[in-house]
């Protein structure tokens, strides 16, 4: 039998009862034992354990309309769910004109928003059936827009209340409404006017002039785009907002074509050391160095820095200038801490000279390092080897980029390293070989030589192929690479329409 002396109630719970002694008079009868409990004696801590299984927007674990449904069981349960239904926009679950309405008409659900995940573009949630509002709702959406004081407020309001809206105009409109947001991911497409109004919105906030009320961006941390069109000239005002820290952009093409792209058009853009950005990652880009160089150089501090390139994405790829991304980053030698450049960049795209990498003995914080090999070893010349006072002294993550052919051949640089591996790089914990080829091609190699001499040193080995399959027949740890590709009521209105769209 429980004793309640060792099962001490919650804080919520010792707070419930105390509410109940002040409002009940002494002579109501206590409950009798034998009744059974109900969802509504939960505590309040029990709860919040639940709804951390119950993931809103997770395309693997889908329960927002689990969620939906609990905030409408009773205003205790509602008050816990809310936030947490709030917490996120996903335009691929949400339908965008309920939402604004929701944020706009309850300002505490629009503080809750935090992350917001947004597509559009030609055809982009054509499949779904429009939202027709309500004149209530159109009401709400243009008080919400004049409350906010902007220029051209009313044309603004009409675009939203049209029927035919334009979601990426719906998009910008929430975000004007939710002050608290920390991170963006936007999927950019085809839109009828110059830049897409998310953007322009950040570039009037970015410019430091008034713009009505409009909150300042002041939460917003992590920033991630997938570029349809857009360049870097026009993406200019993000790496402005004051409390950005991580920006990831992928499909970027900077080739500096037309006179208004050039590197010294953009450097009035993004002057020296003005842009708070920490962490930038560049996926599937393609940028000529001078756009890049620009580009680091208007860090002020720069901790991360990841570039990553494929060749399926573009046809013409000797269109310009391309080299190594160090030149540009020894403006960040003593900050930068970690380094992942892509397994076929380099070569890839221009005839640079092989084993470039010689100066990251001058980033003096660089942990973490992943590159290919042909960066570290001059694949052109035989029996090269790694220079290893060329190595960041603080390494202690390595990965390896190893192509089919040739570069298989150049494995031995590697147990080179190993020798010599703890006089000038001590702190290396972690060795990790990624091979670009089938398994024919490199069972041949002696794995088991190569994963004693490594032993030796106390490094950890780990070597990945690229194919899904597991090699157990030499036993030496050989993996495959996995292919991951305000009232109640009127609250609950809102909900039950949010998602029915």
């Amino acid at each position: 039998m429980l004793n309640e002396k060792d099962f001490p109630p919650l804080p919520s719970q010792a707070a419930k009862r105390t509410r109940i002694k002040q409002r009940l008079p002494a002579a109501v009868p206590a409950r009798n034992d034998g009744i059974a409990a109900s969802i509504n004696d939960l505590p309040d801590e029990l709860w919040l354990e639940i709804l951390d299984y119950l993931p809103a927007l997770d395309l693997e674990d889908f329960q927002l309309q689990t969620l939906s449904n609990l905030s409408r069981v009773n205003r205790r349960i509602h008050s816990l769910v809310s936030e947490r239904l709030y917490a996120g926009f996903n335009s691929f679950f949400c339908a965008s004109y309920p939402f604004l309405r929701t944020i706009i008409s309850n300002q505490q659900l629009a503080g809750s928003v935090q992350s917001m995940r947004i597509a559009y573009g030609h055809g982009v949630h054509a499949e779904r059936s429009k939202y027709k509002p309500s004149v209530l709702d159109k009401r709400i959406v243009k008080n919400g827009l004049k409350g906010k004081d902007i220029p051209g407020w009313k044309s603004w309001a009409v675009d939203c209340n049209n029927d035919e809206a334009e979601q990426e105009i719906l998009y910008a409109t929430i975000l004007m409404h939710t002050p608290n947001i920390t991170k963006l991911t936007v999927d950019d497409g085809e839109v009828p006017y110059v830049i897409p109004k998310w953007l322009d919105l950040v570039r009037r906030i970015g410019s430091g002039s008034r713009f009505g009320h409009v909150h300042k961006f002041l939460h917003l941390k992590s920033l991630q785009i997938e570029t349809s069109s857009l360049k870097i000239r026009q993406l200019s005002p993000i790496f402005k907002l004051p409390a950005l820290k991580n920006v990831t952009l992928i499909g970027l093409i900077e080739l500096a074509r037309t006179e208004e792209e050039q590197s010294g058009v953009l450097q009035r853009l993004l002057p020296i050391r003005t842009s708070a950005v920490e962490e930038l990652s560049l996926k599937e880009a393609l940028i000529q160095d001078d756009i890049l160089e620009v580009l680091l150089r208007s860090f002020r501090v720069l901790r991360r820095f990841e570039l990553t390139y494929s060749h399926d994405r573009y046809t013409d790829v000797d269109s310009g200038p391309f080299s190594s991304p160090l030149n540009s980053l020894k403006i960040h030698r003593l900050e930068l801490q970690v380094l992942h450049l892509s397994n076929n960049f380099f070569g890839s795209i221009s005839s640079i000279s092989p084993g470039m990498v010689k100066c990251l003995h001058q980033f003096e914080e660089l942990y973490d390092l992943q590159v290919p090999l042909d960066t570290l070893v001059d694949t052109g010349r035989p029996h090269s080897t790694i220079s290893v006072d060329s190595l960041p002294p603080a390494l202690t993550s390595l990965t390896i980029f190893v192509k089919a052919g040739r570069q298989l051949l150049f494995l031995d640089a590697l147990k080179h390293l190993a020798s010599q591996s703890r006089e000038c790089i001590p702190l290396l914990r972690e060795l990790r070989i990624e091979l670009f080829s089938v398994y024919e091609n490199s069972s041949k190699y002696d794995w088991e030589g190569f994963r004693q001499i490594w032993a030796k040193t106390g490094v950890h080995l780990e070597i990945r192929f690229e194919s899904d399959e597991y090699d157990e027949r030499d036993g030496v740890g050989i993996l495959g690479l996995r292919a991951d590709t305000d009232t109640e009521s009127e609250s609950e209105s809102d909900e039950e329409s949010l998602y029915s769209n």
